[in-house]
């Protein structure tokens, strides 16, 4: 997975590279084979400035080198979050809200695929927990970047973040996009 982050921070010339949490499997403390993994895979971004938006997978890491972790990041008006906690009133404002967490996937055809999930603001159920928000922020879920997860099934409406969950973002009018980023045709049920 490093070797594909590099390829992609080569690509277009990236400097930074910023995870959306849950680099590693275990939840608590990484056992020593697994730390070990840990250790080569921030190694090999070195060459890098990495920053970890920290998720629920992400105790236990201890110091590691060149990596900066945050709650939250804010790049210009797009708001990164790992998406298992609510974000501040700071990044309800922007445009944009980037979570991780989650991993969607949907049965497109007849196999399920990873998608990226792309939800818009309900401005007036939002206002009540964010006075302060962007009327017309959306929240994008993205898929897992690691070839072994698929992801969580959205066509079930299961969708575990809290900003999903309270009603904040419209998971019955959200639109589904294909790693290719094609619009994928499917109704989900929750909301």
């Amino acid at each position: 997975m490093a070797e594909r982050i590099i390829a992609l921070a080569k690509l277009h010339k990236a400097t930074n590279i910023v995870l959306l949490g849950d680099v590693k499997d275990s939840i608590i403390r990484p056992d020593s084979v697994e730390m070990r993994i840990i250790q080569a895979f921030f190694k090999k971004l070195s060459d890098y400035t990495v920053f970890l938006v920290q998720g629920n997978h992400d105790a236990g890491l201890g110091d590691m080198p060149h990596l900066n972790r945050a709650k939250e990041l804010r790049v210009g008006n797009v708001g990164l979050i790992h998406g298992n906690s609510l974000p501040s009133e700071d990044l309800m404002r922007c445009d944009y809200i980037i979570a991780g967490h989650d991993h969607p996937a949907a049965m497109i055809g007849s196999s399920i695929e990873k998608v990226w999930l792309v939800l818009d603001i309900k401005p007036r159920v939002a206002s009540k927990d964010y006075p302060a928000r962007n009327a017309k922020a959306r929240l994008v879920l993205m898929p897992a970047f690691n070839d072994l997860i698929t992801g969580t099934d959205v066509g079930r409406g299961r969708i575990l973040n809290p900003l999903v969950r309270r009603g904040l973002f419209d998971l019955k009018k959200a639109k589904l996009y294909t790693i290719k980023g094609e619009l994928a045709r499917m109704k989900l049920n929750g909301g």
